[in-house]
């Protein structure tokens, strides 16, 4: 998956798009973001994937969270470590 994201810190806006070579999918990325979170809305650009996804950052941890809507799968959350 590649990701191209334009981040405007003066309004913590994040804005970009997507796209996914196995599968011929993208689409496009809106949210914000501050010092520790980024709290983004993920839409295919035929509508036909929607997601809530949220990263979190604390210490040495990081957790990723993806909320689809409208799939059999409601929630995928995962967080990572440094050691």
């Amino acid at each position: 998956m590649e990701a191209v994201i334009t981040y405007k810190p003066e309004a913590g806006a994040i804005t970009g798009s997507w796209s996914e070579t196995g599968y011929g999918v993208g689409g496009w990325v809106s949210g914000s973001a501050n010092a520790n979170t980024i709290n983004a809305r993920v839409r295919s650009g035929d509508n036909t994937f929607n997601a809530r996804v949220a990263v979190v950052t604390r210490g040495a941890r990081q957790t990723v969270s993806i909320k689809p809507q409208g799939l059999d799968v409601t929630e995928v959350s995962v967080t990572l470590r440094r050691r």
